[in-house]
């Protein structure tokens, strides 16, 4: 440190260059003092920018993290849903069954029936037929009984 400036003789120029050089000293450490302090300000300013570029990020991820876990309770849901109709269309398709082998049952036990009653499977078998041809003819709609009768000529000169 110095108090005072000190002076050269006329024609000496060495102290003149000793302080230049302590000024340029003086300088350069305060420029990398500054240096420094703005290389750690650049640093905490990254860090800052990460920290809140993870916290938008951290945003985003919670945010698809939920959806992943709605999106796994629907499909449960969906599973639980078909599991359940599935159970149903057995159940009904069980109950079907029943119901038509019942029925199958309560003919046989009737066709059986009207066999006995009416003395012999050859009587039913005839009934069957019969009732078959009159359906038939019903549904054609076919004339049994012809409409015009034509004949010959009456004692009383009328044409029939």
């Amino acid at each position: 440190m110095l108090i005072g400036t000190p002076v050269a003789a006329t024609g000496d120029v060495q102290i003149e260059t000793i302080l230049m050089q302590l000024r340029s000293r003086q300088v350069a450490v305060e420029q990398i003092e500054t240096y420094g302090r703005q290389e750690q300000a650049a640093m905490k300013e990254r860090d800052l920018r990460e920290a809140e570029a993870r916290a938008q990020q951290q945003r985003q991820i919670t945010e698809s993290e939920l959806s992943i876990t709605v999106q796994t309770n629907q499909g449960k849901a969906e599973y639980q849903r078909a599991l359940q109709q599935a159970a149903q269309i057995r159940a009904l398709a069980a109950a079907e069954a029943e119901r038509v082998a019942r029925v199958g049952v309560a003919q046989a036990i009737a066709t059986e029936e009207q066999v006995r009653a009416y003395g012999g499977p050859q009587f039913q078998v005839t009934q069957t037929v019969m009732n078959r041809f009159a359906e038939a003819i019903q549904q054609a709609k076919v004339d049994v009984v012809p409409r015009v009768v034509v004949g010959g000529a009456q004692a009383g000169g009328a044409a029939t």
